[in-house]
């Protein structure tokens, strides 16, 4: 045993474990000998001498200690629990879940080594939203990691830093992007270190290195251990990076921090680790400087504002537990079970704030940039503009309608461009939403006239019938008697059908035995409303007019084109089809009209013609029989 002057260095676990029992704030602070107190003397001593290690800054903290395993373990709680004025409770693993279901609303500090939490069966935060897990991958860790916690008051204030993965939005402000800068990571000390980028539970990736989370050399062969997913280091294959050198890889023990926030997947492991404890990144940063780690548990989503609620949180004088009880808050508006988030450390500690950055002066400005918020708004409309007006243009092709399958792709990549925009707040484009979405609304009210206007052309140049040949491949769903709306006989029917092969095509029709159909539609059934008289008499060389009345009962403007012709129109030498674009407003209820002139080569005869509307992906087509008599009069 060496006696240092506030502290005491024991190389024996027992009488480590019995000075620990026995500790009061009057005595030595004890500790066990091993690399992991070396560390702490290379970054607190100015010689890296172990006997000159600070002395421990005793202070009242909110909550409980909690610790399951051996006797060492619950000693190094106790010692946590003095210093800290809390109680101490030391239970078995298979008791963890109850204590904490019934400690819930408190700060709890849960101290055991990786396999006394493994063994708890889940991560313990399901539990209680603000625990903590104070571990580390043995004792002289753990109880290096509890006398670094204890005397981060007293530490000198460092600057927070940001790694951002290249790939990511926000990495153009980030003080780290690539392992060239990893001195910013070692060397120089960070209050808050952010790393948001590609990761699992062995790693956080750069685009040219990896900050590995294994605790021993890479040459180290591992037999196979049941239930676990070994990477190919352990197998004795080397890193899975294989563009990566064996210089490239960055210990995560060697990562300069006191609070470090990994935003990638997979790194705060405790309790459902998948991979040794070994290998286990959070569990590698815990091993050198830092006194917590907050980070995903499971997968996680990608979401710039994360890391802006964690320092707020910090720099407001909120307890780690607290902060990431916030960040788990708003992490179930982002991502649900893919934004949960663990805390490796001590919940009650309270971290000093933020020195100004040290980093050169061409980095001076890589402040953590304020993303732009996300409006619900414009999810709202980016969900309306994909689901209820785009999807359905694509359904129209099966019912005959022209498109461009390459204009509707090109709008379905424009359609996906706004949904990440608006969905991530970090997102480059973030801040051209507004600008992305009526781009993408006044295109799609341009390719709906483009269809309308091929629809109509269609229409009025062959033998049409709605719905073209596709028209025999429907089955009918349902049908209902109603009045026709146009002779008043008991003799309509509306009827349902849905296409036979694409499942989302489905035709609402209104037929009378007298009168024929009143109205094929093919689209949302709660949309504008359409009336126009279904017979009419004209007569040949003299102009008139016929009116559609439309009403919009929605809340929201809906958008597209009108159009009118003669079926057939060609063959019997009518007028050429007419198509507009049309906007009608909420609530708004308004008369289109198109002029009619029956050509003096026209036949006397009964002409069809159709009103069309193509308007937020619903198409309607209203058919309007001409019952065209001979000029009233020398022309």
């Amino acid at each position: 045993m060496v006696y240092a002057q506030r502290t005491e260095i024991h190389s024996d676990i027992e009488l480590f474990r019995r000075a620990a029992e026995e500790w009061s704030r009057e005595r030595r602070f004890p500790l066990l000998a091993g690399p992991e107190i070396n560390r702490a003397a290379y970054w607190l001593t100015r010689n890296g001498d172990v006997a000159d290690l600070p002395a421990v800054s005793p202070e009242p903290r909110p909550g409980v200690v909690v610790s399951c395993g051996d006797g060492a373990v619950a000693a190094i709680a106790g010692l946590l629990a003095r210093a800290t004025d809390r109680p101490h409770e030391h239970v078995a693993p298979s008791e963890v879940p109850h204590l904490l279901t019934h400690r819930a609303g408190e700060l709890v500090a849960l101290v055991g080594l990786p396999d006394d939490i493994e063994a708890i069966g889940d991560w313990p935060g399901q539990w209680a939203p603000a625990v903590g897990v104070v571990t580390a991958r043995g004792l002289p860790a753990l109880a290096a990691l509890v006398y670094r916690s204890l005397i981060l008051p007293d530490l000198p204030t460092a600057p927070d830093r940001r790694l951002v993965h290249p790939s990511m939005p926000g990495s153009q402000d980030a003080d780290v992007t690539s392992y060239g800068e990893k001195e910013l990571l070692t060397e120089r000390p960070s209050r808050v270190l952010t790393l948001r980028s590609h990761g699992r539970e062995c790693c956080v990736h750069l685009p040219d290195g990896v900050i590995c989370g294994r605790s021993d050399s890479l040459g180290t062969h591992h037999e196979a251990q049941p239930g676990r997913r070994l990477p190919s280091c352990l197998l004795g294959a080397g890193c899975f990076r294989l563009d990566l050198d064996p210089g490239d890889r960055i210990p995560a023990r060697s990562v300069a921090a006191s609070v470090i926030y990994v935003h990638a997947c997979d790194p705060v492991a405790p309790g459902v680790n998948a991979m040794p404890h070994s290998v286990n990144v959070a569990l590698g940063f815990l091993d050198g400087t830092a006194v917590a780690v907050v980070g995903a548990v499971g997968r996680q989503r990608a979401d710039p504002d994360a890391e802006k609620v964690l320092v707020d949180a910090l720099n407001a004088r909120l307890r780690l537990g607290e902060a990431v009880a916030l960040l788990n808050e708003h992490g179930q508006g982002v991502g649900g079970e893919m934004s949960v988030t663990g805390l490796l450390g001590d919940p009650a500690v309270i971290v000093r704030d933020a020195a100004v950055s040290d980093v050169v002066e061409q980095d001076a400005g890589r402040a953590m940039p304020a993303a732009i918020a996300v409006d619900p708004a414009h999810i709202d409309e980016a969900c309306y503009l994909t689901g209820s007006v785009l999807r359905p243009l694509d359904v129209l092709r099966w019912a005959d309608v022209p498109a461009d399958p390459a204009e509707l792709a090109r709008l379905d990549d424009a359609a996906l461009l706004v949904a990440q925009a608006c969905m991530q707040a970090g997102h480059p484009a973030a801040g051209q939403v507004p600008t992305l979405l009526k781009e993408l609304a006044d295109d799609l009210v341009s390719v709906q006239q483009r269809m309308l206007d091929g629809l109509a052309g269609n229409a009025y140049s062959t033998w049409w019938q709605f719905g073209g040949p596709t028209r025999t491949v429907y089955r009918q769903e349902s049908a209902h008697a109603e009045r026709c709306p146009h002779c008043g006989r008991p003799s309509g029917r509306r009827v349902v059908y849905r296409h036979r092969v694409k499942e989302a095509l489905e035709l609402r029709v209104g037929l009378c035995r007298r009168c024929g159909p009143w109205q094929w539609r093919i689209g949302r059934e709660e949309t504008v409303r359409h009336r126009a008289d279904i017979d009419r008499i004209a007569y040949v060389g003299e102009p008139s007019t016929v009116t559609m009345a439309l009403e919009n009962p929605s809340e929201r403007t809906v958008r597209g084109a009108a159009a009118f012709c003669f079926v057939n129109g060609a063959y019997e030498r009518q007028q050429q089809p007419a198509c507009w674009p049309l906007a009608l407003g909420p609530g708004e209820r308004r008369e289109v009209t198109a002029a009619v002139t029956v050509q003096r080569e026209v036949n006397p005869d009964l002409h069809e013609a159709v009103f069309m509307t193509l308007l937020d992906g619903t198409l309607t087509v209203l058919p309007i029989f001409f019952d065209v008599r001979p000029m009233t009069s020398v022309q």
